[in-house]
């Protein structure tokens, strides 16, 4: 299974919200600019190797979450398949971070390896119910993971580390203790996954920090690393939550046109 018309790396929006500019950046009050409506877009990537396609990120079931009322949304199964990818032959997925927007669905792939960061994990499992929800996590995608691990399929990274030879995982941690951006390879060029070691472009542009992190600081070195591997590879970085990624790539000819976007 390829991804089709060509593509070599593509983003699927499964949700579009509309959130207020106060409500994401950190200590707005002090960055001068006038509040207003953005939308946040909510996606997972695919990346065409040679292994098969790596899904990064695994979404989640957006009825599930209490602003459903206030978005577009369609189903991850609904997005894979207007896109033309199959579950089943999706060979590995890389969970950049267990947040509850990245890593549900995790059962949908049956049969893939299911790549997530050492410290994230041990991080997460080892808080109560209560810690895992106000931090944004859902106990039932840990769950989904628990199972991959007991059919052999969970793999734990520490460090940098190759799934297949068109993508690195690469730790930047800060929004979560074991958040990673994945460097993604193609013929047609490579692109930085940021997924949400930077949220918006404007944590790149103006050094504005995103509202939710457990280490701020370690936030900011994240970012400052990922601008380095940019500009040392020449692979653009890809926010996990700007709009402006749509506008600035080609949309994916067919059935998923509306919200899924060629990245190389």
């Amino acid at each position: 299974m390829a991804l089709p018309a060509g593509a070599s790396i593509i983003q699927l929006t499964y949700a579009d919200r509309t959130v207020r500019r106060s409500h994401v950046f950190h200590d707005f009050a002090s960055l001068g600019i006038p509040d207003g409506d953005i939308s946040m877009p909510y996606s997972l990537w695919a990346i065409d190797t040679p292994d098969g396609i790596v899904i990064v990120d695994t979404g989640f079931d957006v009825p599930d979450a209490y602003w459903a009322g206030d978005s577009v949304w369609r189903s991850v199964p609904e997005a894979l398949d207007a896109a033309g990818i199959a579950p089943e032959l999706v060979s590995g997925v890389i969970l950049t971070h267990l947040h509850f927007d990245h890593a549900g669905n995790v059962g949908l792939f049956p049969n893939a390896r299911v790549f997530v960061a050492g410290p994230e994990l041990r991080h997460w499992v080892t808080r109560s119910l209560e810690e895992q929800r106000a931090g944004f996590v859902d106990p039932a995608h840990l769950v989904e993971i628990a199972r991959a691990n007991r059919d052999g399929r969970l793999v734990l990274v520490e460090g940098r580390y190759s799934p297949s030879p068109c993508a690195i995982m690469i730790p930047a941690p800060g929004h979560t203790p074991g958040q990673m951006a994945v460097l993604a390879s193609s013929p047609s060029g490579n692109r930085l996954l940021a997924s949400d070691a930077v949220h918006l472009f404007e944590q790149i542009e103006h050094g504005w920090r995103f509202f939710a992190h457990t280490d701020a600081a370690a936030s900011d070195r994240s970012v400052g690393l990922l601008r380095r591997i940019s500009t040392a590879t020449g692979a653009p970085i890809i926010p996990g939550h700007d709009r402006r990624v749509r506008e600035w790539y080609p949309a994916l000819p067919g059935r998923a046109e509306a919200f899924a976007t060629i990245l190389a």
